[in-house]
């Protein structure tokens, strides 16, 4: 009997089979997906509506779909080769789960197993979720660790709605001291379990460092190559959406415009030298004189500097602008 209930579900729902820590196949699952890109299911492998998967929390269900009648088709003697009979057979949530952690597990979609067994209250027609129902439920507890930015009043520096650095940054250390730490430590406070808010928290990070890895490395291979095109050799050259989603969710530069904001410091740091220079020149020529000049060109040479200075300012923001537009 417990083989058939993992193969197609049949079984009674309220009954457990030997299956993932003997929790029932049919039981609502959930994963989380920590923004990775394009991140698609077949509704066949999903059993969702929609192919594109959510960023953030993602749930499997039980769903009956239509399935080839494989076993009836043989108990009646049929040609294998012509099998045309079909029935509605219940897919059972923990496949669908197996399906989007086999095809994006190496990117970080994880299981939030310590989700499964609460409570999963679904408003309709005929009742409205409290707030009280809601705040006690899977996703109650996940939407107190997983706020919109805005809820929170966090900005990130590459002005996406979702970004795997920043969600790592809020979720990393809760006990930093920093106000936007704080906003969410307020949050987890007012939940009941804190044991099911801290191992919820580690699957969460553990989610998320293991896509920022891969982002890390693709974004390495990324800029090699870019360098790899300097010398002739095949290499991208020109970064599309899939590459800025790497680059922003790194909050990373595109290699041109660092090496721009680079060039520009690097005058910055020259004319600085160059007035130090001066500086010292007059300073060996005073001799202990009047130093009115002296003082003079000190002054002369910090306004030039702080000149410098907020211009560098004013074309690191324009760098930043730019990379976030495009």
């Amino acid at each position: 009997m417990s083989t058939q209930y993992l193969q197609d579900g049949t079984l009674a729902s309220n009954r457990l089979a030997s299956g993932r820590a003997g929790i029932d196949p049919r039981q609502r699952r959930f994963a989380l997906n920590p923004n990775i890109y394009m991140a698609m299911l077949d509704p066949r492998e999903s059993g969702r509506q929609e192919m594109l998967l959510p960023v953030g929390l993602v749930t499997f269900r039980t769903v009956p779909m239509i399935d080839d009648d494989f076993d009836n088709a043989e108990r009646n003697g049929k040609n294998p080769s012509s099998r045309n009979q079909q029935i509605v057979r219940d897919f059972p949530a923990m496949y669908f789960l197996s399906n989007a952690i086999t095809r994006y597990g190496e990117l970080g979609m994880r299981e939030l197993s310590c989700l499964t067994l609460m409570d999963d209250p679904q408003p309709n027609e005929h009742n409205n979720v409290t707030k009280e129902q809601f705040r006690k439920s899977a996703q109650g507890y996940f939407a107190a660790l997983w706020p919109s930015f805005a809820d929170i009043g966090h900005q990130c520096p590459a002005d996406l709605q979702e970004c795997v650095t920043c969600r790592l940054w809020l979720i990393g250390d809760p006990s930093s001291g920093d106000p936007m730490h704080e906003a969410l430590v307020e949050r987890a406070d007012k939940l009941a379990d804190s044991d099911k808010v801290e191992e919820l928290r580690l699957q969460i990070y553990d989610s998320l460092t293991t896509y920022q890895a891969w982002l890390s490395s693709k974004w390495a291979s990324l800029i090699g190559e870019r360098e790899d095109r300097k010398t002739g050799a095949p290499g991208i050259s020109k970064f599309g959406p899939g590459e800025h989603h790497v680059r922003k969710n790194l909050h990373e530069i595109e290699p041109s415009e660092a090496a721009t904001a680079a060039g520009f410091g690097s005058e910055v740091a020259a004319g600085q030298a160059e007035g130090f220079k001066e500086l010292a020149a007059a300073m060996r020529e005073s001799k202990g004189g009047d130093n009115a000049e002296l003082l003079r060109m000190m002054i002369e040479r910090q306004n030039k500097t702080d000149d410098a200075l907020a211009s560098l300012a004013e074309s690191v923001k324009a760098l930043v602008n730019k990379q976030t537009e495009s």
